[in-house]
């Protein structure tokens, strides 16, 4: 089945207030929804709500969302403390988490993130010599299978955040999410 063609924004509106179900009755709702979004948010924050719920995989039965609860969970550091290597690992995750899922597939999560690299190096963000570096050191996961924080909580939180954000309230002085613009 054919699958993609979501904006981030409209990823972000299925993902945090819409069902997952594959109709032109989400469909569309999703649409209007992500135009009223971003004729509140500039692209960056859309980016950073987007950075901090999506799917990244599981571990011991917990769902894993976000660029912060990922780091914490494959690698057992803050996601500000990462190195480029597992920065890419992590990026590499987003297209298919189950797919790329290190703990029981590393070596194709590895040249998932082998692929992020030249990507990345092709698009200018980093040198070839970086990349080639990148790519021959070792970037396994934690072995560590600790819970992300409360799945519940942090749906909350997040469902709290979107809300405000619809009304346009302005969310600057609300507590600081995890990646920032």
């Amino acid at each position: 089945a054919r699958q993609g063609g979501s904006s981030i924004t409209q990823q972000l509106v299925k993902n945090l207030l819409l069902s997952p179900e594959q109709t032109w009755r989400r469909k569309i709702p999703e649409a209007y929804m992500s135009i009223i979004l971003e004729t509140r948010l500039r692209k960056e924050k859309i980016f950073e709500l987007y950075c901090n719920q999506v799917y990244m995989g599981q571990q011991a039965g917990f769902s894993i969302n976000g660029f912060g609860e990922a780091s914490s969970a494959y690698f057992n550091k803050d996601v500000t403390n990462l190195t480029l290597a597992e920065s890419a690992f992590l990026a590499g995750l987003i297209r298919s988490p189950n797919r790329y899922n290190p703990y029981t597939k590393l070596d194709t999560a590895t040249a998932r993130r082998n692929q992020v690299l030249d990507s990345m190096a092709e698009a200018g963000a980093i040198t070839q010599d970086e990349a080639k570096a990148r790519k021959a050191s070792a970037t396994a996961p934690a072995s560590s299978f600790l819970p992300p924080p409360s799945s519940f909580d942090s749906t909350i939180r997040w469902m709290t955040r979107v809300a405000h954000l619809l009304r346009g309230e302005d969310l600057e002085a609300s507590p600081a999410s995890v990646i920032e613009a």
